[in-house]
C-alpha cells in the first residue's frame, strides 16, 4: 500500500497574493520566534519576513484554575458529575486563551502543575490544559530556582560581581517573548512512572503531618509578634538546607549499602547536594583549601546574608503570617496543599507579572506587613476577586496596539483569537 502526502497541506491560511505568480495561494508554512515564512501553493515561491520582538505578560495559574477550566470544558459527564463548576471559569479560559493567541501573555507551567495533576485520575486532561496555555514555556522546578538564587547570593557573600536572576533565567522551553507556531509537540516524560504519584502523596503526607505539629506550637506562642516568627523562619532557612544536605548524604549511603527500605531516587544527587557542590566549586575557585570547604560552607549558611535570598524571605513571611493567626486563636491549620503553595509562590512570584493563587494564600499576601515587605511588582488574584482578575485581563488586551493586532491577523488569520472550547471534544 502506497501513501502519498501532498506537501501543500502544510501551507496554512491566511492566503494572500503571491508576489511571484500573483495567485491568491501565498500561505504561511512556519512561524518562528522573530520571523515567519510564506510559501505559494501554486508556484512554490518561498520567502521569510521578520517579526517584531514581543514583551508578554507572565501570568501563573494555580492548579485549581487549571482544574476548574478543564472540568468545565470536558464534555464527559463522568468528570463533571457531582461537581458544580462555576460558569465564570469559561470566561476565564476564553480571556486567557485569547490573550495567549494574541501573543500578549504566557502562562508558564510548573512542576507544581505536574505533581498535582499526577495524583488525580485526570492527569492527561489537566496536562493538556496547562500545556495549551503555557505553549512550551515552563518554569524550572522550585528547588532549582532556589538554588539559582542562593548561588547568586553566595557569590555576593564572597565579594564577587554576579548577574541577578531574572525571568529568562528561570524559564525553559520556547522563547517567552517569541511568536508562537501553530503546531506544538508534547512529550510526556513522567506519566509512565507508576511510582511517582505514590512518592508525591507520601512526601505530602509527611509535610502535612509536620505542618500540623508546627501549627500547634504556634497556637501556644501568645507573646510573639509577626517579626518574631519571621526572624525565626528566615533564620532557619540556611540551617534547614544544611540539614537537608546531611540527610541526603545519609540516604545515599543507606541506599548504596542495600537498605531494603531505601528508595531508588536516594541514589541520585538531591538538589541540596547539587547546591553544596556548586558552592564548594566556587570556594575552590576562590582558593579555599580542601579541608576548609565544609567549614566555609557552614559559615555561609549560618550567615545573615543568606536571609536576603528571596525564596527564604517570601516563604518566611507567609509562615509568619500563619503563625500570627494561630497565636491569635485560629483553630484550623492550613490546608494540606498550603506548604506546596508557599513553595510555588516563593520561587515564582518574583518573576511573574500576576499570579492567580488559592484563597488561603491570597488572604495572607494581602495582609500587612506581608503585602508591603514582599516588595514585589507581582499582582496577586484569587477566587476572592475573580472579577478584578477578569478586568486585569481585559486591560492587557486594551493595551495592545492596532499595529500589533493587525500583525496577528496577518500571520494567523481573522479567527485566531477565538477560544478553543472544543479542546476536549475528541476525548473518549
Amino acid at each position: 500500500m502506497r501513501i502519498t502526502i501532498d506537501p501543500r497541506i502544510f501551507i496554512s491560511p491566511p492566503y494572500v497574493e503571491c508576489p511571484k505568480c500573483k495567485k491568491p495561494d501565498y500561505g504561511v508554512i512556519s512561524i518562528h520566534s522573530f520571523s515567519y515564512t510564506r510559501r505559494c501553493r501554486a508556484c512554490w515561491h518561498t520567502e521569510s519576513y521578520s517579526l517584531p520582538k514581543l514583551k508578554k505578560k507572565v501570568i501563573y495559574l494555580d492548579q485549581m484554575v487549571i482544574s476548574e477550566m478543564m472540568k468545565l470544558l470536558h464534555p464527559t459527564t463522568e468528570i463533571t458529575r457531582r461537581v458544580r463548576v462555576k460558569g465564570v471559569w469559561k470566561e476565564v479560559f476564553a480571556k486567557l486563551d485569547r490573550l495567549v493567541k494574541l501573543q500578549l501573555i504566557i502562562c508558564p507551567d510548573s512542576t507544581t502543575h505536574l505533581h498535582e495533576s499526577l495524583v488525580t485520575p485526570h492527569y492527561q486532561l489537566l496536562r493538556r490544559m496547562y500545556e495549551h496555555l503555557s505553549n512550551g514555556v515552563s518554569f524550572y522546578d522550585e528547588e532549582t530556582i532556589k538554588r539559582f538564587q542562593i548561588i547568586v547570593n553566595f557569590r555576593k557573600w564572597l565579594g564577587k560581581k554576579t548577574q541577578e536572576i531574572d525571568l529568562y533565567s528561570v524559564l525553559h522551553g520556547d522563547d517567552i517573548d517569541g511568536w508562537q507556531d501553530r503546531i506544538r509537540i508534547s512529550v510526556d516524560m513522567f506519566g509512565q512512572d507508576k511510582d511517582l504519584p505514590e512518592r508525591i502523596r507520601s512526601d505530602r503526607d509527611q509535610i502535612d503531618s509536620y505542618m500540623q505539629t508546627v501549627f500547634k506550637r504556634w497556637q501556644s506562642e501568645k507573646g510573639k509578634v509577626f517579626n518574631d516568627w519571621y526572624e525565626e523562619e528566615v533564620g532557619q532557612f540556611g540551617i534547614m538546607i544544611l540539614k537537608s544536605y546531611l540527610q541526603s548524604l545519609q540516604r545515599h549511603y543507606s541506599a548504596a549499602m542495600g537498605d531494603p527500605n531505601a528508595r531508588l531516587d536516594w541514589l541520585l544527587p538531591s538538589s541540596t547536594v547539587t547546591l553544596v557542590s556548586e558552592i564548594q566549586d566556587e570556594l575552590k575557585e576562590k582558593g579555599t583549601p580542601e579541608d576548609q570547604l565544609l567549614l566555609k560552607t557552614t559559615e555561609y549558611f549560618k550567615s545573615e546574608d543568606i536571609k536576603e535570598v528571596s525564596y527564604g524571605r517570601i516563604s518566611a513571611m507567609l509562615f509568619a503570617a500563619v503563625a500570627r493567626k494561630a497565636a491569635s486563636g485560629k483553630k484550623k491549620p492550613p490546608t494540606r496543599g498550603f506548604v506546596n503553595d508557599v513553595k510555588t509562590i516563593a520561587s515564582l512570584a518574583p518573576y511573574c507579572d500576576a499570579m492567580f493563587v488559592d484563597k488561603e494564600c491570597h488572604t495572607y499576601l494581602k495582609e500587612e506587613p506581608v503585602k508591603t515587605r514582599l516588595g514585589l511588582h507581582t499582582q496577586f488574584f484569587s477566587q476572592l476577586d475573580i472579577n478584578v482578575f477578569l478586568n486585569y485581563l481585559d486591560k492587557i488586551e486594551r493595551s495592545a496596539s492596532k499595529k500589533h493586532l493587525e500583525k496577528v491577523k496577518e500571520i494567523y488569520g481573522e479567527d485566531w483569537g477565538s477560544p478553543f472550547f472544543e479542546m476536549f471534544e475528541y476525548d473518549p
